[in-house]
């Protein structure tokens, strides 16, 4: 455990550090900028390659890490010289295709884009593609260095991404294109650093040669469903992005704003835990020792499920003043903190769902189960879509908030019920022996769902006038 909890804490700190800087990167957005169709223009273009890179970016590692730590076994190394070659066709592909129809993206992801914000959208889409490439390859050497007990060097390459960014906004001001021309410098940087770790620490090299058929099927085999399941997260994005698109201008960017910062303590909860412990779960669903790994998830759980409470009480004591410190300033005004401010204490209650979500994917996966987390997301979905749909009219961005919140909380439900029944992991049973840790989870359950209950309902009131 020592060598976990080590390990941990520096990712941590790393991703915490790049969600510092990140925020660094929004205050900036939002001095310069503040709610303006500019800045809604770039948040949109960013969101339309990153709709195929979350995608890569979550799926890989999860999909390709636990192939990597088996294949070690056999002291093979086809398998990544393989999806290497495979990934960087397909992903070539994928970028010339949204640079020569960067209007089709734009117009699905925001129809409520018109003239001159459309027009703007589409050259940012243009110039952002290539990071389509970069970043997603950046996932596949990162799955190569996790099966090798590597996480500090994957971690502290995403600096560059937003560094780039940063300095690109205090040298032009935040001119949209030249941030924009950032964002794919960071990209580029992200990718030969890892590029050059793999091929000197580790002595990776690539040929087109040592591709074959079986390790094409098995990479296909493995990442496919993954991908598919992931994109329900990307949809998930675009669709935010649909809504509040068609509510007017700031919606976008309010929307924005509070997801970014909610994201911060879900990183750190579950993020750089699930990077850590993913290969030894592997392993430990391999050689189905499932008294150990019960021990695992229940420690991660509970250190979710806590950080969460925590957390959520905060954002709606010091919600306002978060929002104040991080973006109040410039030409983001009293009006946009304070519907910033409602946003993210209503997205503060989906921390739990949000972070537990992610990780109980990431088990399901190393166990080599890929219908289960597409049947929880295909619900989720459903759920997401069917109450914004219901709320947006009246509750405007907050109608999307909940919409989410109440899905996440929903897929909770049925992974726990998965849990039990493929891995016997009961996280609500107290044991008559050495029960403690099963009892704590049990009632910080409990309480978590009375407050998340209370607060939303509170909320509701507030904002419908009840």
């Amino acid at each position: 455990m020592k060598k976990y909890l080590s390990t941990t804490l520096s990712v941590a700190f790393l991703t915490m550090l790049s969600q510092v800087i990140g925020y660094i990167r929004e205050m900036l957005f939002a001095f310069y900028l503040g709610t303006s169709k500019g800045l809604e223009a770039f948040q949109v273009a960013e969101t339309i390659p990153l709709l195929f890179t979350q995608i890569l970016i979550s799926a890989v590692p999860l999909a390709l890490t636990p192939l990597l730590v088996r294949e070690q076994q056999k002291k093979d190394d086809n398998l990544i010289h393989s999806a290497i070659v495979l990934c960087s066709m397909i992903l070539l592909i994928l970028v010339a295709a949204i640079s020569f129809f960067p209007n089709i993206f734009v117009g699905l992801v925001a129809p409520g884009f018109h003239g001159d914000k459309f027009v703007i959208t589409c050259r940012l889409v243009i110039i952002l593609a290539p990071n389509v490439f970069f970043l997603s390859m950046v996932s596949i050497f990162n799955s190569f260095l996790n099966a090798n007990n590597q996480f500090i060097i994957p971690t502290a390459a995403t600096l560059f991404l937003n560094g780039s960014i940063i300095l690109m906004q205090i040298l032009t001001k935040a001119n949209i294109y030249y941030v924009a021309v950032g964002s794919v410098c960071g990209g580029i940087l992200m990718f030969l650093t890892v590029l050059i770790i793999c091929c000197f620490k580790y002595n990776l090299r690539v040929t087109i040669l040592k591709v074959n058929k079986t390790s094409k099927k098995m990479i296909i085999g493995a990442i496919l469903p993954v991908c598919i399941i992931s994109s329900f997260t990307s949809i998930n994005l675009m669709l935010d992005k649909f809504f509040a698109s068609l509510l007017g201008d700031g919606a976008v960017a309010i929307l924005s704003y509070s997801y970014k910062i909610v994201n911060l303590p879900v990183y750190l909860f579950i993020t750089s835990v699930t990077k850590v412990m993913l290969p030894d779960v592997t392993r430990l669903i391999l050689n189905e020792h499932k008294e150990e790994l019960s021990k695992i998830i229940k420690r991660i759980v509970l250190f979710c499920i806590s950080g969460a409470v925590v957390t959520v009480i905060l954002f709606q004591l010091l919600g306002n003043w978060v929002v104040q410190l991080l973006f109040g300033r410039g030409a983001f005004g009293g009006k946009d903190i304070a519907a910033t401010a409602i946003s993210l204490k209503f997205y503060a209650c989906g921390i739990a769902g949000m972070a537990l979500s992610s990780f109980f994917q990431s088990i399901s996966y190393a166990g080599g189960r890929f219908f289960e987390p597409f049947g929880v997301l295909f619900v989720q979905m459903i759920v997401y879509i069917g109450v914004t749909c219901l709320t947006i009219k009246s509750l405007g961005v907050n109608g999307i908030i909940l919409g989410n919140i109440i899905a996440f909380n929903i897929s909770i439900i049925i992974w726990l019920i998965i849990l039990k029944k493929n891995y016997k992991v009961n996280l609500l049973k107290r044991k008559k022996r050495n029960g403690k840790i099963d009892g704590y989870i049990k009632a910080i359950c409990a309480k978590r769902h009375i407050i998340i209950g209370v607060l939303v309902a509170s909320f509701v009131r507030r904002l419908w006038g009840v």
